[in-house]
């Protein structure tokens, strides 16, 4: 008896990963089931985050790693830093070296008072949430949204 040919290679799709990517690989390539799909985590840095922060709200780069506490200015340092550990797991101390050497608490400040204020409760009420307001700020989401989208193309 002769030995089974051995098995047809199979092609690799490599496609960049998108949270809300709506297609599988039978929709994607019809009628071809011998298509691996990988997906593969589009890197993004912080640099390109606070790039894309600031032309969002229409400062410069310098203006967001400034010490400035003005109030549209802190804001805009506080969805950057919250950005910079959602899509990038970088830890505080990275991210606060990052923006220009600040504390890590900071960062820590920062990333529970946005999460609070876009409606990721998954921590209960942190110290930084105390003070809010417990209505999510639906226009807050569908900013920081909206620069996710921008960040992970």
């Amino acid at each position: 008896m002769l030995p089974a040919p051995p098995p047809a290679p199979r092609q690799v799709v490599v496609l960049p990963h998108v949270r809300l990517f709506p297609y599988t690989p039978d929709k994607l390539f019809p009628g071809h089931p011998d298509c691996v799909w990988i997906t593969c985590w589009v890197k993004v840095r912080i640099e390109d985050i606070q790039r894309v922060v600031a032309r969002h709200y229409k400062m410069s780069r310098s203006d967001m790693l400034s010490s400035s506490r003005k109030v549209a200015i802190a804001h805009a340092q506080q969805v950057a830093m919250y950005l910079a550990k959602v899509l990038t797991g970088r830890s505080l101390p990275e991210i606060a070296h990052r923006f220009d050497g600040r504390d890590h608490t900071t960062v820590l400040h920062a990333v529970d008072k946005i999460a609070w204020l876009v409606g990721d409760r998954r921590k209960g009420r942190t110290r930084a949430s105390r003070k809010l307001p417990v209505e999510i700020d639906t226009v807050l989401a569908d900013e920081v949204e909206l620069l996710k989208q921008q960040l992970q193309k």
